[in-house]
């Protein structure tokens, strides 16, 4: 990379934000309590502001100029809301502000998905939001503040598009899932396994309805889903390597977010 690439990628700057509130159809917001997440890459650094603190770890430029092509990528991707008949939806809002300074390319782009009508994010945005969480994952943490920062992530991803997972998936093999925010879809069992042998490694079934946790042989625990953010539903794995989300889009499979928490613990995935 050519020094002047890299002082471009040290003054650009990339932000992403989350907020949600209630939109009611004479437009006036209901129940807007400030960002959930916000992530701002500048300055060969990432910071992430959520309820559980700041944190900031180092952003490479050549991992900068990387996120900085998706955000391009998405700024002018389509995203079609549904219709619904109530007097007023949910919304989560995802608000995601570019300064390119090589390119001298500035631009702001906005998407506004519907609870009462989900449709998952285009390839390009949910691109842009697994490739912050990839790049905030080195980031320590007390343990209540990661917690606090993992549900804000959570809320982030909530709506990535699904990926696919390439033919070892479809034939029945153990894949590694890409990303610590990786969304796929899948009707039916599906396996979870948190790390691989030798080193510390949780199993985890969800059976299509239920999620179940193979603590040691023989002995399978049923794991309660925290259902919340308009009766989502949420899983946080009691190994503390992550968390498990489910969503259902009209006419769609099932679709999962598994969220990674440890880089040094991914998770893995298997059809049942």
């Amino acid at each position: 990379m050519e020094h002047y690439e890299r002082m471009a990628a040290y003054a650009s700057t990339l932000e992403l934000r989350v907020d949600t509130y209630i939109s009611p159809d004479n437009l006036e917001l209901e129940h807007y309590r400030g960002p959930e997440l916000i992530a701002i890459a500048h300055g060969g650094q990432l910071v992430t502001l959520t309820a559980g603190g700041r944190s900031i770890v180092e952003l490479p430029p050549e991992r900068m100029l990387e996120l900085l092509e998706l955000a391009t990528a998405a700024e002018h991707e389509l995203y079609e809301t549904g219709v619904d008949t109530a007097c007023a939806r949910p919304i989560t809002h995802y608000h995601l502000r570019v300064e390119r300074l090589l390119r001298d390319h500035r631009f702001m782009a906005h998407v506004a998905v519907n609870h009462h009508v989900v449709r998952a994010l285009g390839p390009w945005w949910s691109a842009v939001i697994a490739g912050l969480r990839d790049a905030a994952a080195p980031a320590v943490a007390p343990a209540a503040a990661a917690a606090r920062t993992a549900e804000s992530w959570d809320f982030a991803a909530a709506f990535l598009a699904p990926l696919d997972l390439g033919p070892v998936w479809t034939t029945g093999g153990v894949v590694r899932l890409p990303h610590a925010v990786t969304a796929f879809e899948h009707a039916g069992p599906v396996y979870l396994r948190v790390g691989q042998p030798p080193h510390r490694s949780e199993l985890y079934l969800h059976d299509g309805g239920d999620l179940f946790h193979a603590s040691e042989p023989r002995r399978v625990l049923p794991l309660a889903p925290l259902v919340d953010w308009d009766r989502r539903t949420r899983w946080v794995l009691p190994c503390g390597g992550g968390t498990l989300m489910l969503g259902q889009e009209w006419r769609r499979p099932p679709r999962f977010v598994a969220h990674s928490l440890d880089p040094a613990r991914p998770i893995y995935v298997q059809r049942g």
